[in-house]
């Protein structure tokens, strides 16, 4: 769960891959490279729009969470 400062900062429920991207910290070519290797967060496609939830792109993020390892 995001701090409570963060959640009242979140953008909109819906956005476009522009705003995906920099949402979750990537670059907007790397989203697109994803989309077609079939990786990445959820995506609906309604014609050549490609729009993201945020649900979608938080759930992605969490996903992706890796414990520190020792000694480094």
């Amino acid at each position: 769960m995001l701090p409570e400062e963060v959640q009242e900062r979140r953008p909109a429920a819906r956005m476009r891959g522009l705003e995906a991207a920099a949402y979750i910290g990537v670059a907007p070519k790397t989203l697109a490279n994803w989309r077609s290797a079939g990786k990445g967060p959820r995506f609906y496609k309604i014609g050549r729009v490609i729009v993201y939830q945020r649900d979608d792109l938080d759930a992605f993020f969490e996903e992706h969470l890796q414990a520190p390892t020792k000694g480094v």
